[in-house]
């Protein structure tokens, strides 16, 4: 572009690769949240009871109880907050009921997960590579695993997966704070890191270890000790701050003292060691293999390696603990006892997006050489054709080409994981029982919220909770950890046991610890049976579903 005579301004020059990845990115993004639109439409309620809880979690902090635990009365909230504000915030922009969003917010909310792989994939490797890595995080992810437990994009809102978001972006924040070794560079990545941990623990860990490797590099590289440590401790110190809302409850206020380890033990069977040859298998696709020729092209490329440590430095604490998850048996050998923090899936999230960069790597390489070489054979002779198509936009135009290819039978792939049609169908068997939303409907109506009551763990998980009730006694892998569990679960069972007996001084010897106000049974759902004389007074009944007001047993020793 030539500027017109006389004017003195410098010519804006449009690199129109850089359009036609940007229009490469927008149509895979739209291509995936189309399908992943297909299955939330016309959905009220999410299919996972991790959603459920979040939800709980949301209606708590709509209701002024913003560090409140969503389901035991008295407690701490401990789990990550990030995304139940989110969805606080936009219930209280849209209106759109707390359970319907996240049965159909993943769908908006998610995109933000590609758009930062790419924006991170293309600072660190290039613009092309971004693209293709961009194709092989949507389209070419490992076969047979959920989505809460691979990286990509899906329909769902689970903070696990959500967060992934903010984990690409603070990778970059890190390594602007590894390049410049700024105060300024390094208190960005200590607000990053804080923001991680809202969201969640798996990713926060892994954010902390490549910032304490990042300050190392800084002192190998000829900052001094000290200046390492003050930039390290500075950006630790403002994490700590942006993430003292989890802190303050897990850590002062429960000072990290475990009661309830079921979540922190708890396996998903897909990612344990004896099934590590059916996990390998899962990954031999195109994408793996994709992976394993980007490991071995990026061992030989020295300038590139040098680009991407953060890359390097990710890979590192990654495998750390997925080495703490493997070889926990041989630790355990020699004496060496690490508790389990984080349930060891969600480390093989941020492992399968390693992957898919270095698949993504592969394939702009192998892109890249193919369009040489196509210039040299066919646009030598062609001066039309080399004044406009230059070898990064054929390059482009190859890759436009693979993705076409690829783009249907990856969609039908996607679509028979259990994410699409099977999540589904969970969410419409949810739906199928409208008297669960009568039950909310009353408990929001007639209560005001954090109101007990004493209900089976499926409806205080489902349905008192989301609600902005409060329960007795929960199923323990969805409970506070730093609650006694199994004591709320024998006194759950004493009241219960007292009610059928139709023995009141029983009950009331249990109940005023959690100061009751109403017991919900379930005629369907195998509760426990009210006897015709009770001591309860009954206040609804719907499809089986019974709401009776709790006797007043005076005060009590509330937990």
């Amino acid at each position: 572009m030539v500027p017109a005579s006389g004017s003195g301004k410098t010519p804006v020059i449009v690199d129109r690769s850089v359009i036609v990845d940007a229009l490469i990115i927008v149509g895979l993004i739209v291509v995936a949240g189309g399908q992943a639109l297909s299955v939330t439409t016309g959905l009220h309620l999410p299919p996972d009871p991790d959603l459920f809880r979040s939800a709980a979690i949301t209606q708590t902090m709509v209701d002024g109880a913003w560090t409140a635990d969503p389901f035991y009365a008295g407690e701490s909230n401990w789990y990550n907050p990030l995304v139940p504000a989110v969805v606080a915030a936009l219930h209280g922009l849209t209106g759109t009921p707390i359970l319907e969003l996240y049965a159909r917010g993943g769908v908006m909310l998610n995109a933000l997960i590609p758009l930062a792989f790419w924006a991170l994939v293309r600072v660190l490797f290039g613009s092309g590579t971004a693209v293709a890595a961009v194709f092989t995080f949507l389209f070419l992810t490992p076969r047979g695993l959920p989505g809460w437990s691979t990286a990509g994009y899906w329909p769902w809102l689970f903070s696990g997966v959500f967060t992934q978001a903010v984990f690409y972006l603070s990778l970059l924040a890190v390594d602007s704070a590894g390049r410049s070794m700024r105060l300024s560079q390094w208190l960005r990545a200590g607000v990053a890191l804080g923001v991680v941990f809202l969201g969640h623990t798996a990713p926060a860990l892994i954010v902390g270890g490549v910032l304490v490797l990042t300050a190392t590099r800084g002192w190998r590289h000829g900052c001094s000790a000290r200046q390492s440590v003050l930039m390290l401790a500075a950006g630790l110190f403002v994490a700590g701050c942006v993430s003292f809302p989890i802190i303050m409850s897990v850590g002062v206020h429960y000072r990290f003292a475990v009661a309830n380890d079921v979540l922190a033990l708890y396996a998903y069977p897909g990612t344990e060691p004896e099934n590590i040859v059916d996990l390998l298998r899962a990954h031999a696709n195109a994408g793996g293999a994709l992976a394993l020729l980007g490991v071995g092209l990026l061992a030989f490329d020295r300038g590139r390696r040098k680009r991407v440590w953060v890359i390097g430095y990710w890979v590192i604490i990654n495998a750390l603990f997925l080495f703490l998850h493997y070889g926990r048996t041989a630790l355990d050998s020699v004496g060496l006892r690490i508790p389990p923090i984080v349930t060891a899936f969600h480390f093989f999230i941020y492992a399968d997006a390693i992957v898919t960069v270095f698949a993504g790597y592969a394939l702009w390489r192998i892109v890249e050489a193919a369009a040489r070489l196509a210039s040299r054979l066919v646009f030598r002779s062609s001066s039309v054709a080399t004044t406009w198509l230059t070898p990064s936009l054929a390059a482009r135009a190859l890759l436009l080409t693979v993705v076409l290819l690829s783009v249907r039978p990856a969609l039908a792939s996607r679509r028979a994981r259990e994410d699409f049609d099977e999540s589904r169908a969970r969410a419409l068997q949810y739906q199928s029982r409208p008297a669960n939303q009568a039950i909310r409907e009353w408990i929001r109506g007639r209560t005001t919220p954090g109101t007990v009551f004493l209900a089976s763990p499926l409806m205080s998980l489902y349905v008192v909770a989301p609600a902005g009730g409060k329960v007795v006694s929960l199923d323990a892998v969805f409970a506070n950890p730093y609650v006694n569990a199994a004591s709320r679960e024998r006194d759950q069972f004493t009241m219960e046991d007292r009610i059928h007996e139709n023995d009141r001084a029983g009950y009331c010897a249990v109940a005023p610890r959690y100061q009751v106000r109403y017991v919900i049974t379930d005629s369907k759902g195998g509760d426990v049976t009210v006897p015709a004389e009770t001591f309860l007074e009954e206040a609804l009944a719907t499809d089986g579903i019974r709401i009776w007001r709790a006797p007043d047993c005076g005060p009590g020793n509330a937990r």
